[in-house]
């Protein structure tokens, strides 16, 4: 088994417990940020485990004991010995003496240490859980979509595949609610409890307006879109913050920035009216797009264009219908075989 297929079957308490995972989540150790960006861009399945995991350590402030080096010990006991005005060989046999005390002391310590670690990770954890065996998911696979309403009157409208967890009955203090994909909601106004929308990258707090999430995994912009009404929106670490009005959008990076712009409104509302449309897509995205929607499995044979960029607005059509006016651009061929499709350059 190599390092990177180890991981495939970890659940959270695994991660907390991985040293590897560990050092990177922690940051102490920068260069595993390319191993572990890449692995989770490779296995988007286990993203939500991984930054759940990785917030956790965080939270928990969780810092590597600091060491002394030999010639700090040296140091160090050399003064005890003094004050014992020890000379000599027996001098030297107490030095040793006092580093191996020393270290076996460090070993306890950081023994104890670690063991109250793992403590406040399981009590965490084992808290958590029992918090999420109090949720609802609703998930909407793709080619669907799927419309309900929460406990307190919100609705909330999933694009094909997406899933939402929430409370069956929402909290008394804040209602939350966790987001994996795209949802609309119309948030019903409750002055005495904010309603908050979590992704993997940002959180939207309101008290009751309407906006668009789209937090897909694969295509890693996390985007807050505000259609009425008022919200904040900040980063899970805390480090950023914005207020929206309506007509913006919030734009959530890799460096964990919020980037604000103007927005049509029209445009944030066409996977609702079931408009499928491309504003200068690459081919990559728009495959991704047309798997997600109509529920297909799409494969590609010989070389895909990269300077190929897509734009147009499709209500209602057929996929057959759009892979013609795509492939009349491109230059592929096709065949549809129910869930399958093949493009051949």
């Amino acid at each position: 088994m190599t390092i990177k297929t180890k991981y495939i079957d970890y659940e959270i308490q695994d991660f907390l417990k991985d040293e590897f995972f560990v050092k990177w989540a922690t940051n102490s150790d920068p260069k595993l940020s390319d191993f572990w960006d890449k692995w989770i861009s490779e296995h988007p399945q286990k993203t939500n485990t991984i930054l759940e995991a990785k917030q956790l350590i965080q939270s928990l402030q969780y810092k590597e004991e600091a060491h002394l080096v030999d010639d700090e010990y040296i140091r160090l006991y050399e003064k005890i010995l003094k004050g014992h005005n020890i000379t000599g060989s027996t001098k030297k046999r107490y030095t040793n003496f006092y580093r191996v005390a020393a270290a076996v002391s460090l070993i306890v310590v950081s023994f104890f240490t670690l063991n109250s670690y793992y403590k406040k990770l399981n009590n965490y954890y084992k808290k958590e859980k029992e918090e999420r065996a109090n949720y609802e998911v609703k998930s909407a696979a793709n080619g669907e979509k799927l419309t309900f309403r929460l406990s307190d009157g919100t609705i909330v409208k999933l694009n094909a595949g997406s899933q939402l967890e929430f409370q069956e009955v929402l909290g008394d203090q804040i209602r939350e609610v966790r987001l994996t994909g795209e949802a609309f909601f119309d948030v019903v106004k409750d002055v005495h409890r904010s309603f908050v929308v979590k992704t993997d990258k940002m959180k939207v707090e309101t008290l009751g307006t309407s906006f668009n999430v789209n937090s897909y995994n694969e295509e890693g912009n996390h985007t807050i879109t505000l259609v009425t009404g008022k919200v904040g929106v900040s980063t899970l670490d805390k480090s950023n913050y914005k207020i929206l009005v309506p007509g913006q959008r919030a734009h959530v990076n890799k460096d964990a920035e919020i980037i604000i712009s103007e927005v049509d409104l029209t445009e944030v509302n066409h996977w609702r009216y079931d408009i499928l449309s491309f504003d200068e897509n690459d081919f990559d995205e728009v495959i991704v797009s047309l798997e997600r929607w109509y529920g297909v499995k799409v494969t590609i044979e010989g070389t895909i264009p990269t300077l190929d960029r897509f734009s147009g607005k499709f209500k209602n059509e057929s996929l057959e219908n759009i892979l013609d006016v795509i492939a009349f651009a491109s230059g592929f061929t096709y065949t549809v075989n129910e869930k399958n499709v093949n493009i051949k350059f």
